[in-house]
């Protein structure tokens, strides 16, 4: 993206955006975010823009997925593009109701501090340069924040859920969920595109206390010249759990990041990411696994099949701290290609400066089976009928292990929409 610097995309769309739709926010709330829109505004002209020379984006080209907002002929306007995404939440309704950043204050893994509470977010930003300026523009972009808590010792059997439904050309949102300490919950979010050439921003913060459990699973289909970006960041505290789930199939580009923030003794978290190409379609997905206290457990699953001309990437960073003694860390990248011109690319990482850890990572790129292809055709299987069949069995595995009921269902009904039926 070299022809438009982070301050002309700014001002050209008239950032930050200045119709909000608030949800689960107080009036401090809401002040504090207009504040931290300000200071991110201030921030965000000293992050250069991303390029294929940065390090996190050499597989996937910027322009890919951002080219629309260089587009000339897609702008903002004071009468268009207002409410750029539509964000709906349904489930335990105790959640929206009484949420507040006052328990952000509280959450064990996070320094109390007493500046707002959203500076937090700030704190969070990626060290890379690329990513920073999108993570800064995404935040401008936001015209919908949603806050979601699950107050202390809840245990919900219902799961929240979270659609959200772009509405124009370019759309940005934000949502927070905060699990309390010895809280449960599952949350299922989808997301549907805008006709047309289009850009979905979405980025879900998941902050989850001692001793809490949380499923959270984001799903999605699209077809035609839709992009979509989304960062998922999860913050485990003590001897807690988080479990997170991207299924995503269709998009014309998809760039799906997760980070799992391991702070505090005893925290579990597991990542699997299930991604079905087909024509020229690219999927690029980065995992970072940072485990700055000792104890803890992440695994990372990552299974892609690509056809025709598609295109698959896996980056991911295992980094365990100097004190992080104890830490069990594992990636998986599983790529099936079915054409030959289809690609996978898979670039594990590992960054360990501690000792008595168990730390390590696979990847394997394979083609369909000619053999099993052909005992099913000799069995009266159309080579169509035998391919789903064997493409179910490689990912079939990964969509029963989703913890959660409901976003297991999920991904089993959008994976339906490409044509695949599974049976988990």
């Amino acid at each position: 993206m070299n022809k438009s610097s982070t301050a002309n995309l700014v001002k050209r769309w008239e950032l930050p955006k200045r119709e909000v739709c608030y949800q689960g926010l107080s009036q401090d709330d809401i002040s504090q975010w207009i504040n931290f829109q300000k200071a991110t505004l201030q921030m965000v002209s000293d992050s250069p823009l991303p390029n294929e020379r940065m390090e996190w984006w050499k597989y996937t080209s910027p322009r890919m997925l951002f080219g629309i907002l260089e587009n000339d002929s897609v702008n903002y306007s004071n009468e268009k593009q207002l409410k750029d995404v539509e964000v709906s939440v349904s489930g335990p309704t105790i959640g929206v109701a009484d949420a507040t950043f006052q328990n952000v204050k509280t959450f064990d893994s996070i320094e109390s501090k007493k500046e707002g509470q959203f500076d937090l977010l700030h704190d969070m930003a990626p060290l890379d340069q690329g990513a920073r300026s999108i993570f800064f523009l995404q935040q401008l972009f936001s015209s919908a924040v949603t806050l979601i808590r699950v107050p202390s010792g809840t245990k919900f059997k219902e799961p929240f859920f979270i659609n959200a439904k772009a509405k124009s050309a370019v759309g940005s949102y934000l949502t927070i969920i905060i699990v309390e300490r010895g809280a449960s919950a599952e949350f299922v979010e989808e997301v549907e595109s805008f006709a047309g050439s289009s850009l979905l921003m979405g980025r879900t913060e998941i902050l989850v206390d001692s001793e809490g459990l949380c499923s959270y699973t984001l799903s999605g289909a699209t077809k035609g010249e839709h992009s979509l970006f989304h960062r998922i960041r999860g913050h485990v505290g003590r001897a807690s759990s988080l479990d997170v789930t991207s299924a995503i199939f269709g998009a014309k580009a998809a760039r799906i990041e997760v980070d799992c923030l391991m702070k505090k003794d005893g925290g579990q978290a597991k990542i699997r990411s299930l991604a079905i190409g087909s024509d020229k379609t690219h999927f690029d997905l980065h995992t970072n696994q940072i485990h700055i206290a000792p104890n803890c457990k992440s695994e990372l699953s990552a299974n892609a099949v690509m056809s025709d001309r598609a295109r698959s990437v896996y980056y991911g960073l295992i980094e365990v701290a100097e004190n992080a003694h104890g830490t069990d860390a594992y990636q998986s990248s599983k790529n099936l290609l079915l054409s030959e011109d289809a690609r996978a690319d898979s670039v594990p990482n590992l960054k360990i400066l501690a000792n008595e850890v168990k730390c390590s990572h696979g990847a394997t790129v394979a083609q369909l089976n000619d053999d099993e292809l052909f005992y099913m055709q000799s069995r009266g299987m159309s080579r169509k009928m035998a391919e789903n069949l064997l493409v179910s069995g490689f990912i079939g595995k990964t969509v029963a292990e989703i913890p959660g009921k409901f976003g297991r269902d999920k991904v089993q009904s959008t994976l339906s929409t490409t044509g695949m039926s599974l049976e988990a």
